[in-house]
C-alpha cells in the first residue's frame, strides 16, 4: 500500500508504543518528512 502511494516507511526498533520509547527518533522522522514536503511546494 506504501509504494502504491509513494510513501516512505521508515521502521524504528523499538516496542509498541514507539512515541514514548523513542520519542527523539520518532521527532526527527517527522521534522525530515515535514521538511521534505516543505521543499516540494
Amino acid at each position: 500500500m506504501a509504494a502504491r502511494a509513494g510513501a516512505k516507511v521508515v521502521e524504528v526498533r523499538s516496542s509498541h508504543a514507539v512515541m514514548l520509547s523513542q520519542p527523539d527518533e520518532v521527532a526527527a522522522i517527522i521534522k525530515a518528512a515535514a521538511e521534505t514536503e516543505a521543499t516540494k511546494s
